[in-house]
């Protein structure tokens, strides 16, 4: 029955020929075999592709149980790979030949697809040649099958520096994920109709190279449909290094030499799978969670602070409870940027140890920990640094634009931590290290602290995060062969290379953290740039840091709490002034960096702008409390969302309040997450005021206090007014005033 619906499709379907090609449109030349006509998938793509207003013109070569090397024997074929003036050429083998031994698929399958490649290329050089992973077959062996198909076809695609488009593992996930979608038709090898509509899918998101919602559903159920579109697009954007569609800055040689992977031998979730899977899914990091939680229900408690924009879930772990005063309460947060996964699988393997050693057992009963794995779920999907919704999640901490924000400082609130811990990845890889030695360089540290210096933080506070948590921290890096250094971000001026060193502003969470007067860890891992490389050693570098923290803050709780105690005093007590503006002073430091070139490591001094090291500008005296007007309501509810407590003031009053004139506006020409950031100066003006019902009262008696001076400060960078949370006009009057 089998081949006799190969040969009615052989009949129905056109083998090849030349089809008249749009100047517009995007040239595809398919050379494959039943797999890639069942359904017309290239019409699929076809049709998918319209809805985005995108032209794809298909020329066939499709013959039934044909292999690479048959096709080298069709003329006609090997005219149109001649003729030249391709975009992509899309080469799909037999559905069972890559799955062969090693040694027999390098003798009877790489020869002749080396072949097509240097003749597609003599032909059209700019060409990309794309490898077309199959799936196995809905047998007992598919696992074994579906593994030898992945590592063959990614042979294929390191050897003649092609593109992969990685259908097969797509197919594994949906398997895996969602097994009530079939996705073979009765012969349990051929594509059903979902399965070419998933194929179809991973083209196009190979081909567009940038997330999409296709509205053609090719007859399916539109939530089935969505899902599969999902799913594609995950698997393409997730791991486009694996497939070389986006090759790690990396040389190989950098790699071995300084970089080795540890010893140590992890189960977690992207550790644990093959190579050729690339990244955990979301729902193998879930999946890995839920089993650890199912099997310790006295330990941990797994929950989810809410859904995002898309629909996910985003997970937290709760060991032990917030209000057991005995312990000392962690937060730690991983995956902020979806494009950082060592994070997430640094937090998998904090868990790991947490619920599966003695040592973590024992910290268990010393702390209170709320645990975020994967902070930007939709992110993390498509491996992109911003949210679903756009926004780029560390640069939102006080504007709060996006609803996951709002979720996740909506639970950083209720837990109240003592303590807390941001897990980032960092670009080593920036074009201003050129200017070093004229050639491409790299940051070789493996970990870089991003303390803050806001001045507004308590001078104990800031001594404890970058001093006795970052230098325990360090140890336990350097104790397992790991270097580290100081974030920086690099700045050209004068054709001169600076270092703008660790963060002085609320939009990242290291200096948020420490205004609600948390101790405050903010970690950047080398990562970015290597995709799947180094994974292991990146994870690791997470989970050292995010293990001595816990271990400093069991072994120095009573010096933590007494400075915290001290810290929340001094900042009840509204003595101090407010640092609203500030500079950094400029010193000479010492970077190490790699020569990518030479491999070899060097060390050069960088002039360096350091935000440890802060000189107040705008000194105000600190008011008893900010009054905004009944119309700021929505200001009030982020003030709430951010753990600032916000007085409504039920009946009309009067009182001798000082006034902000604004004297100097300039509104940003360049678009930034979203808005035109604002810049002002101000004059103040004491009066006598009268307030309607309804009115906001923030008095500064309260813990959170140094986050409210920071954000209500007209001046303030990054606070309301510099966000356009409170809307400014040059010699207008602020909705916000000063109660002494």
């Amino acid at each position: 029955m089998m081949k006799l619906a190969f040969r009615l499709l052989l009949i129905l379907l056109p083998l090849g020929g030349m089809a008249q090609t749009p100047q517009d449109s995007l040239r595809v030349l398919w050379v494959g075999n039943s797999f890639s006509y069942c359904n017309d998938l290239p019409g699929m793509v076809q049709k998918i592709a319209s809805t985005q207003k995108m032209k794809i013109s298909c020329t066939r070569f499709l013959k039934g149980g044909e292999r690479f090397s048959g096709h080298l024997k069709n003329k006609k074929l090997l005219q149109a790979i001649a003729d030249g003036g391709w975009d992509y050429v899309v080469l799909q083998e037999q559905s069972t030949a890559p799955a062969m031994p090693t040694g027999q698929v390098a003798r009877e399958v790489y020869p002749s697809a080396r072949t097509l490649d240097s003749l597609v290329h003599a032909a059209s050089p700019d060409a990309r040649v794309i490898f077309y992973m199959t799936w196995g077959h809905d047998i007992d062996t598919y696992a074994e099958m579906q593994q030898r198909l992945a590592e063959s076809y990614l042979e294929m695609t390191a050897q003649l520096n092609a593109w992969c488009a990685p259908v097969g593992i797509a197919w594994k996930r949906v398997r895996t994920e969602n097994p009530s979608i079939t996705l073979y038709n009765n012969d349990h090898s051929h594509p059903s109709q979902q399965g070419s509509y998933l194929v179809a899918n991973v083209f196009c998101s190979v081909f567009f190279q940038k997330p999409y919602t296709g509205t053609y559903y090719a007859e399916l159920p539109e939530e089935e449909a969505l899902y599969l579109q999902r799913i594609a697009q995950e698997t393409v954007f997730s791991n486009s290094s694996l497939w070389n569609i986006q090759p790690t800055m990396q040389p190989e040689e950098v790699t071995r030499r300084f970089y080795p992977e540890p010893e140590q031998q992890y189960s977690t979730p992207t550790l644990s799978k093959p190579l050729e899977e690339g990244l955990a899914s979301l729902f193998e990091i879930n999946r890995y969670l839920k089993d650890l939680a199912n099997r310790h229900p006295d330990k941990v408690t797994l929950s989810d602070i809410g859904k995002t924009p898309q629909g996910r879930d985003i997970p937290v772990l709760y060991f032990g409870a917030p209000n057991k005063k005995k312990k000392i309460r962690v937060w730690i947060q991983a995956g902020l940027h979806g494009n950082e996964p060592a994070g997430p699988e640094a937090a998998c393997m904090l868990v790991d140890y947490l619920l599966n050693t003695p040592e973590g057992t024992e910290l268990l009963k010393k702390v209170s920990l709320a645990l975020v794995p994967v902070a930007n779920t939709d992110g993390y999907a498509m491996q992109s640094r911003k949210s679903g919704s756009g926004y780029d999640l560390n640069r939102d901490q006080s504007k709060l634009a996006d609803s996951v924000t709002l979720l996740l400082k909506k639970a950083y609130k209720e837990w109240n931590p003592e303590i807390a811990l941001d897990i980032h990845e960092f670009n080593p890889f920036r074009k201003e290290f050129e200017l070093l030695r004229g050639t491409k360089a790299a940051t070789a540290a493996d970990v870089l602290f991003l303390p803050s210096g806001h001045l507004n933080i308590p001078s104990g506070i800031r001594t404890l995060s970058n001093g006795l948590f970052r230098e325990e921290a360090e140890k336990a890096l350097e104790a397992n062969g790991y270097h580290s250094g100081f974030y920086f971000t690099p700045s050209v001026r004068n054709y001169s290379l600076y270092a703008m060193k660790d963060a002085k502003s609320p939009q990242s969470s290291s200096t948020f953290q420490g205004l609600t007067n948390a101790v405050s860890l903010f970690i950047e891992i080398r990562g970015i740039g290597l995709e799947r490389a180094c994974f292991a050693r990146r994870a690791e570098c997470g989970f050292l840091v995010s293990r001595s923290l816990l271990e400093t803050a069991v072994l120095h709780s009573k010096e933590v709490r007494s400075g915290i105690r001290k810290a929340a005093k001094e900042t009840c007590s509204e003595k101090s002034d407010i640092s609203v503006t500030f500079q950094s002073v400029r010193t000479e430091l010492p970077v190490t960096f790699i020569d990518l070139a030479k491999n070899e490591r060097f060390t050069e001094s960088l002039p360096t702008f350091d935000a440890l090291q802060l000189k107040a500008e705008l000194v105000r005296k600190r008011p008893k409390a900010y009054i905004l007007p009944d119309t700021c309501r929505m200001q009030a509810d982020k003030l709430r969302a951010l753990g600032i407590e916000v007085e409504e003031i039920g009946k009309p009053f009067t009182a001798t309040v000082e006034k902000y004139m604004v004297t100097g506006y300039k509104k940003a020409t360049k678009e930034w997450e979203k808005i035109y950031p604002v810049t002002v100066s101000t004059r103040i003006i004491k009066e006598k005021k009268s307030f309607p019902a309804g009115c906001f009262m923030i008095r500064l008696s309260q813990k959170n206090a140094n986050l409210a001076v920071t954000l209500l400060e007209p001046e303030s960078v990054n606070g309301f007014v510099n966000f356009e949370v409170i809307h400014t006009e040059f010699g207008k009057e602020l909705p916000i005033y000063r109660k002494n």
